[in-house]
């Protein structure tokens, strides 16, 4: 079965990927709403606007998408024209190592910047007399 799924109940985002999926030579048959692990069966095609939209961080987003694989179950993402396919395995080991990296960068820049931050003397955390203070007051 084809389905697409979006975090957003919007039409437009639906019409977006079903446009998509026709480009691709798909027809949308269901829009999943809920969660998409257990409404998902082998050798569905899911369809998203994007792969953010997929889990909330990172490494959820990499896991699913290993799912996904595992189970044969094809990904096509519209922004990016990204495709998670278990028959693509060498490009999507690569993809995979490349989005782990760009996440430790991004984690290892913000906790430079505050540490820099953090000696140049600026005070970090909530301020003095915050309203969680003043409750137990």
């Amino acid at each position: 079965m084809v389905v697409a799924y979006s975090k957003e109940e919007n039409v437009s985002v639906i019409e977006e990927i079903t446009l998509y999926a026709k480009s691709k030579g798909f027809k949308i048959e269901d829009v999943i709403k809920g969660n998409l692990k257990e409404n998902l069966k082998s050798k569905d095609v899911l369809f998203v606007k994007n792969v953010y939209e997929l889990e909330e961080n990172p490494q959820s987003i990499l896991n699913f998408i290993k799912h996904c694989v595992v189970n044969n179950i094809p990904i096509y993402c519209k922004e990016g024209e990204y495709c998670f396919d278990a028959n693509k395995v060498k490009e999507l080991n690569i993809f995979l190592t490349l989005f782990v990296e760009l996440c430790e960068y991004r984690s290892n820049k913000a906790k430079e910047s505050l540490r820099i931050l953090k000696e140049n003397g600026v005070k970090l955390g909530r301020t003095e007399g915050s309203t969680v203070k003043l409750n137990k007051m």
